[in-house]
């Protein structure tokens, strides 16, 4: 599994051809996901959905839910994904899916 890791301030610009090109090569070449953290990780997180990449969501990537409010428990920010995934039409992978995608079973 290759991560790729957007920084605090959002470096990584979907805008960017270079960028976009790069993302595109890894969707066929490997399994991989996009990590983003700090503040702009809904932004980057659902645009990585659209685009059908693999994405991770928990505490250990932000603290927050929406400015000015923490996020309660890793659970909170899940849902939050699962709800918007679903809204991009797409299904998340259930437990064993991501278990199998990680090379844990």
């Amino acid at each position: 599994m290759i991560q790729v890791i957007d920084d605090p301030v959002g470096n990584l610009d979907f805008r960017n051809i270079k960028d976009k090109h790069i993302l595109n090569i890894l969707n066929l070449l490997a399994n991989w996901q996009m990590v983003c953290v700090g503040r702009y990780k809904l932004k980057l997180t659902t645009i990585a959905m659209a685009m059908g990449i693999n994405i991770r969501t928990g505490l250990e990537d932000t603290l927050y839910y929406k400015k000015a409010e923490i996020v309660k428990n890793n659970a909170h920010s899940v849902a939050r994904m699962v709800r918007l995934t679903k809204e991009l039409g797409k299904e998340p992978a259930t437990i064993d899916e991501a278990k199998e995608m990680l090379g844990l079973k």
